[in-house]
Parts: structure tokens; sequence; C-alpha cells
């Protein structure tokens, strides 16, 4: 209720209480309805009035279908609204699956409940989640399966080989995640491709052989597909041809296309030379850390609502940069004391599996996205993001809970200041800067006392 009720809030004159979609679409800026779609499908499969196209020139086929499922089941649950409230309702909620997968991931990798809380607070304080749990497109749901998927995984590396059962149960069960993963939106193919990494070990480095490989592969690929059939079917069968936007993406080719995709992608590669190839996939990389015109951090554009506001949207690194301030406490800490950064190692070979996930995901990405500087938040896997959040303040929680304190202070103020204070009082800009000064003073003198730096045991 409080994710439906935190845009009625803030939405000023877009609101309309029977229907705050249009509220969500304009929290940010004038955004396309991208968030009402699951719920024009829902609408339709409920009154049974669909036809294709769905609205424009868009079929009903070209999204993945979870979020409407999950809205037509909630109907009468919340009957009591009305129903374009209750989709909004149920779509808020839906993304809101994220913490959970996360707290499966972080379990995964071993880590204290402290510092599993901590590492959400820093997340879900974002401006990155703020901004993608009201506008409810399925990407943060979708993140939330991948998390959880890779969190069991993590969990299967750890088993011992006699206890095949138990992980086969868990690869079905990654599996099935991964597939609702792709079910909430495509994006999601570029990390469950990464992902298959997991399988070939046994234990953390330690290759798991050829006949346990075969088995873990057809324990997650058999529930991974069985969930992939029934919508691939009414894809190319029901609506066809299903799949505008895999030409998009991975071809460049964004109209109506009846031509299959393979050929397309094929097509479209061979007007390409060498050098533009590379120059594509060159820029796509830097598009990850700096999105073409716009700055690295929100942070860096504090006197410019607009510039930071577009910065965090489009961006993966400027999104996950909101735990700036955590990363200054980690680099001062782990400078101030040996046996922090003692502590910061065991922490840094403890994620290793997932970032290396990361980084697979990345350059899976960067790779297949056809489209120059395209590797922008809302076309991706929203999974890169939430990691950077989660451990940066899992990491810093772990090493010293007070100084994490700290610069989750500074956070919620930076995001509430962008977000809604300067919506309200932009001629109120430069208080910001006394007050990022007073915050950062606040966070060093804190962290100078040796009680703040040596963190209760199982806290890693």
């Amino acid at each position: 209720m409080c994710c439906y009720l935190l845009p009625v809030i803030v939405a000023g004159p877009n609101l309309r209480a029977d229907d705050p979609f249009p509220a969500a679409q304009h929290f940010y800026r004038g955004m396309p309805m991208d968030n009402r779609i699951p719920w024009i499908l829902a609408e339709a499969s409920m009154a049974d009035t669909y036809k294709s196209p769905l609205f424009g020139d868009w079929l009903g086929s070209d999204r993945p279908p979870l979020q409407s499922g999950l809205i037509v089941l909630m109907q009468d649950a919340l009957g009591w609204l009305p129903p374009a409230a209750g989709a909004f309702a149920t779509s808020c909620a839906a993304q809101g699956l994220w913490i959970l997968g996360a707290m499966v991931l972080l379990w995964g990798l071993g880590m204290s409940g402290s510092a599993l809380k901590c590492g959400l607070v820093t997340a879900t304080i974002s401006g990155f989640v703020l901004l993608n749990g009201i506008f409810t497109w399925p990407k943060l749901m979708s993140a939330g399966f991948l998390l959880a998927s890779a969190g069991i995984l993590l969990q299967h590396l750890a088993e011992s080989e006699k206890r095949p059962l138990k992980a086969s149960v868990s690869l079905m069960l990654a599996g099935l995640l991964a597939g609702f993963s792709m079910q909430c939106h495509g994006s999601a193919a570029f990390a469950i491709l990464p992902m298959g990494a997991f399988l070939l070990f046994r234990k953390a480095w330690q290759f798991a052989g050829p006949v346990l490989v075969l088995r873990n592969g057809l324990a997650f690929g058999a529930c991974f597909i069985l969930l992939q059939v029934p919508w691939t079917l009414w894809q190319k069968i029901g609506d066809p041809p299903g799949d505008r936007l895999i030409k998009w993406h991975i071809g460049g080719v964004m109209p109506v296309d009846e031509r299959r995709a393979g050929p397309t992608i094929i097509e479209s590669y061979k007007n390409l030379n060498w050098d533009a190839f590379w120059k594509n996939k060159k820029q796509n990389f830097e598009t990850l850390f700096v999105p073409p015109n716009l700055s690295a951090s929100p942070w860096f554009d504090l006197q410019n609502r607009n510039r930071a506001l577009n910065s965090d949207f489009f961006g993966v690194f400027p999104a996950m940069s909101w735990a700036l301030p955590a990363w200054l406490g980690l680099i001062f800490l782990g400078i101030h004391d040996r046996e922090v950064r003692w502590r910061l190692r065991r922490l840094f070979f403890k994620f290793l599996p997932i970032l290396l996930w990361v980084v697979a995901t990345a350059a899976v990405w960067i790779f297949l996205m056809f489209i120059p500087r395209s590797t922008v938040n809302h076309q991706g896997p929203m999974n890169l993001a939430l990691i950077g959040l989660l451990f940066s303040g899992a990491a810093l929680g772990a090493v010293s809970p007070k100084v994490w304190g700290v610069a989750t202070i500074l956070q919620a103020f930076g995001v509430v200041w962008l977000y809604f204070g300067l919506r309200y009082h932009p001629s109120t800009e430069v208080v910001w800067f006394w007050v990022t000064i007073a915050c950062v003073a606040t966070m060093i003198l804190g962290s100078i006392f040796p009680k703040n730096l040596h963190p209760e045991k199982d806290n890693l």
C-alpha cells in the first residue's frame, strides 16, 4: 500500500484517483506508457476483447506476460479499488520482489543478518529503486527473480556432491526463477546466458566434471525452458511474429518485420563493416559508465536537476553511484586501518562469483546490443545496478555499521533532495553543498574513533 500511496502524495496535478498510471509516468518526467502495457494486456484478457495490435503498432506478444497475469489474479482481491488503481497497486508490489531476490542472493553469499539489512537499505533508498519501483515496467520484478536464481545457484556451489537430490532440486528451482525473470522482461536473457557458468562448478573454482555439468544443465535448463514454451507458442501461433524486441535490440530493426529474427539480425550485421562494429561496441561500453551528454553520477549534477535525473535514469554506473558515500567510507576505513583492509579482502573473495557474473553480463550485453550507445538501464537487466548498490551497503555495514549509518543518512538526503526538494524548491540549490560538506565531515570524523572501525565477528 505504501508503494501505491507514494506517487499519489507527490504526483500533484497529474493524479487521477481512479488511474494512477499517468501520475507515475510524470513522477520523473514525461515518460512513455510502458508502465501501462501490462494493465492494457490484462484488461483485454479479462474482458476477452484482445485484438492485435494491442496499441499503436505494438503487439501483445511483443512483451512477456507475467505482470499482466499477476494483475488478473489480484483483481478480485483488490476489488474495492478502481480496476486501474488495483492494477497499479499490484504492479508496485510486484516490483518489490527485488527485495526477496536480494535477500536470497546475500544469504547465498553467506552474509550475516546485519550486513544483509545494510545492503537492502542502501539499495532501497536509491533514486534508481525509487524511480523504477513507481514507474512499474516489470524490470525490478525481473531483476528480483534473477538475483534469487543466482543466490540459489551459489548455495548449490557450496553443497557436497554427496547430496545429488538436494542439488538437483536447487538447480530446478533456480531454473524456474530464471524462467520467471524472462517472463517479466526479455532483457533478463543478457544475465541468464552467463549464469550458465555457475553450472560448471561443484564448489567455487572446482570444475564439476562432464557428468555433473550435464546433470546441472538438464535440471536448470529443463525447468527454464518449460516456462518459456506456452508463451513462445502463443507468440508464434496466436499473435505472430512476437520477436520485435529481439530484432530491435540485437538486429537494430524497430518496426514490425515479418522476417524471422535470425535472418533479420544476420542481414543487419552484413551491412556493418568491422570498423563500425567495433565502434558500436566501444560506445556501448562507454555508455555503461557515462551516458551521452550526461555525467558519471547524479551527485555531480545536483545543481542541474534534469541532468542529474537523466544520469540516474539512463546510466548503469550512475544509478549505482548513489552509494558514493558508502564508497568513500570504505576507502577511508581501508586507508585508516589494517584490520579493515583484511576484512575487505575477505569480502571481495566472498563476492567474487557474483562480481564475475556482473562482468560477464555486462560483456554479453555490450556485445549483443546492435545499436550504439544502447546499453542504458531501461534496455538491459537491472541486476547490475542493484548488485552494485547491495554490495556497497553490505560491505560497509559488515566493516563498520556506524560509518554505514552516516553514509546512509547522506545518501537518503541526496535522493530526497533531488527527487522532491529541488522539485518544489529549485531556488535553494546552493544550500545542498553546505549540507554535503557537513555530512561528509561528520562521516570522516565519526570514522576516526576506533570503536567504529571494528565490527562484531558475525558481520562477515
